[in-house]
């Protein structure tokens, strides 16, 4: 595993919804340039159950992400997650139009669970 990995999971371990948004999950997707930081942030901040607000568009904005790899974690993050759906139904709803089948069925199933 790698440094970055570890410090984001030990992050989301002690994170709860409302000291989320200084998780460095959250700073490496929104700040990074590279493909594999941004997605591993999206994965791990979909460990967290309960997203804050930050979060939530932060994973919404990922799903416009240039990376395929990217767009399927944050549209994974938002299927296991709950508590600001409503901030996330927009970005979701354009998903279901992504180029990539996997992001378009994860945002469905999104849409459904809420």
């Amino acid at each position: 595993m790698t440094s970055l990995y570890l410090n984001c999971l030990l992050s989301i371990s002690f994170c709860t919804a409302g000291d989320a948004d200084t998780n460095l999950p959250l700073a490496r997707l929104s700040a990074s340039r590279n493909n594999y930081e941004r997605r591993i942030a999206a994965e791990l901040s979909g460990m967290n159950p309960r997203l804050s607000k930050q979060a939530a568009n932060l994973l919404a904005k990922a799903l416009n992400d240039p990376a395929v790899r990217v767009r399927r974690a944050a549209a994974s993050a938002l299927l296991q997650t709950s508590g600001r759906e409503r901030l996330t139904v927009p970005a979701l709803a354009a998903a279901t139009s992504d180029e990539d089948k996997t992001v378009r069925i994860l945002s469905l199933r999104a849409l459904q669970r809420m």
